[in-house]
């Protein structure tokens, strides 16, 4: 059974509990940005691959892992401040941050050697 029919399952039984997780995300947080700086680096210094575009994708799936959890596992909503957060570290768009964790969940879900990478990057900052 996957994340997103788990999810369906879940506010099907707890209609409420939906709705109070959305209002506890929905609240704006302060981002610690050198966190983000020292995962950019762990993924852009370990050269998890030749091609920068995973390299992107590993920082922003683990940077999701980290201060938003609940969105790399199941197909909900970033914290408020995250995606812009990412996006001034790696110098894009908010546009183009959002596309790239869609990306990146995607690989997180599907690729198991893409998740072992992301998933020992997060061990090391939690």
């Amino acid at each position: 059974m996957g994340d997103t029919t788990l999810l369906k399952v879940i506010a099907y039984q707890n209609p409420g509990l939906l709705e109070m997780v959305r209002g506890q995300l929905a609240v704006a947080e302060h981002i610690d940005t050198r966190v983000l700086k020292h995962i950019y680096f762990r993924t852009h210094s370990i050269q998890t691959s030749l091609d920068p575009f995973y390299d992107n994708i590993a920082f922003i799936a683990a940077s999701l892992a980290i201060l938003s959890p609940e969105s790399i596992h199941a197909d909900c909503k970033v914290r408020n401040g995250v995606c812009s957060a990412i996006g001034e570290q790696l110098g894009i768009s908010q546009r183009a941050t959002s596309y790239y964790i869609g990306h990146a969940r995607h690989y997180y879900a599907k690729n198991p050697t893409f998740r072992m990478t992301v998933d020992g990057i997060v061990r090391r900052y939690k």
